[in-house]
């Protein structure tokens, strides 16, 4: 197993919050990180019983609640570890 970073940007419209988060993550090869991350990114705040899963666009942006809130893969990068 192979250990990755993912880092998320994230944008609230409604309070205009910009931020980001770090997540690590396992997995065989970078194409199987690749799908885990979005899957994360999907499900970002599944945490709270009422969210919704995001719904991706064409860029892979997934919006929830409308245009109000979005979140997007920034970055995913295979960490060395020695």
């Amino acid at each position: 197993m192979k250990i990755f970073r993912l880092k998320l940007n994230e944008k609230r419209d409604c309070i205009g919050y910009e931020g980001s988060h770090e997540i690590f993550l396992e997995a065989n090869n970078r194409d199987t990180a690749y799908d885990k991350s979005l899957k994360i990114a999907a499900t970002f705040f599944n945490n709270y019983s009422d969210a919704p899963i995001g719904i991706p666009d064409k860029d892979f942006i997934f919006w929830f609640n409308g245009d109000y809130v979005a979140i997007w893969i920034d970055e995913l990068k295979e960490i060395k570890i020695m």
